[in-house]
């Protein structure tokens, strides 16, 4: 055997051997892992279990008060074509969805990521309220605008699949969501491109229309400051990981946050609770319906005692 064949044949066996170290540890790293998260679990637990149980009360009240809603007017909505409905409530759902997310994260200790996930929610929130706001037109463009997207992501999934030994888009497949676009273009207007396109009839605008315009036209711009830190742990920036309220407060310059944590839990709690309530209240809102309007108030009230709260115990062990 030739040297380069032996030393192609040694590398190979020392791989082999390597992975085989590294299956064997696996059982350790996970008995490890459980371990830490049951740790930290049980420490939130004994600083945050009652506040965040309210949390999760609060979530559960919500999602109830969503499907008794949908329950009671799902055939009248659906016999007058409501679509402001159908987009509230599908925008509802979505809202519970996230709010889950976020729970099961504060609960295993990921405030920035629970934070990252807020930041959905709260545009669910406001996309919800905007639609509420500017009726059945915008909730039509809002719901036709997925074609859109259909048509400015084929291309990048397309070699997508075809790179890796996928079959493309058939010809068929192609002009059903070129048809698609060229249609509703014709009908909204070369505007409706675009991520915000379905927005800008109610919401004109000269030059690009973003996020924080549809959140400011709903009275909903003054969380802004805690979208743009939530957004510094979403993309991979500098300050967003200097700053990460999960690291103790007294090692903020010294300690590097690799895993869970029992700190940071007040704002992205705090945070949901609110924009929950913004999503529910635009869904119960949009049939005009006294009788859940006053649920509203009730489900109003359950989220200041949550937030109130979570505050006493951010107080009480800001000062431990």
């Amino acid at each position: 055997m030739e040297k380069g064949s032996k030393d192609r044949l040694q590398h190979a066996m020392e791989t082999q051997n390597e992975l085989g170290q590294f299956l064997a540890q696996v059982p350790k790293h996970v008995r490890r892992d459980h371990r830490s998260a049951k740790a930290i679990r049980r420490r939130i637990r004994d600083v945050w279990g009652d506040s965040l149980d309210v949390l999760v009360g609060l979530f559960h009240e919500s999602r109830d008060l969503g499907e008794q809603f949908l329950q009671c007017e799902y055939e009248m909505a659906k016999a007058s074509n409501d679509l402001v409905f159908f987009a509230t409530m599908h925008l509802h759902a979505n809202a519970c969805l996230v709010t889950s997310e976020v729970l099961t994260l504060l609960e295993a200790g990921f405030s920035s990521g629970a934070t990252a996930r807020w930041r959905s929610l709260y545009e669910i929130a406001v996309y919800a309220a905007f639609i509420v706001k500017h009726g059945p037109n915008t909730a039509e463009r809002y719901l036709r605008h997925a074609h859109i997207k259909d048509w400015e992501d084929t291309p990048p999934v397309e070699k997508l699949l075809t790179t890796y030994g996928g079959e493309g888009f058939s010809s068929q497949e192609h002009e059903t969501i070129e048809a698609l676009k060229t249609r509703l273009l014709k009908k909204y207007g070369d505007e409706f491109k675009g991520g915000l396109g379905w927005a800008k009839e109610a919401c004109p605008k000269k030059g690009g229309l973003v996020f924080k315009d549809i959140a400011e036209d709903v009275d909903l711009g003054g969380f802004e400051s805690f979208y743009r830190t939530a957004s510094h742990f979403v993309h991979p920036n500098w300050k967003g990981i200097l700053d990460n309220e999960g690291l103790p407060p007294d090692l903020k310059d010294e300690a590097l946050l690799a895993g869970a944590s029992e700190y940071g839990i007040w704002m992205p709690a705090m945070l949901t609770a609110r924009s929950l309530y913004g999503a529910t209240a635009s869904f119960l809102s949009c049939r005009k319906d006294s009788l859940w309007l006053q649920r509203l108030v009730c489900l109003g009230k359950l989220v200041e005692h949550t937030s109130l709260r979570l505050r006493e115990v951010r107080d009480s062990t800001a000062t431990v």
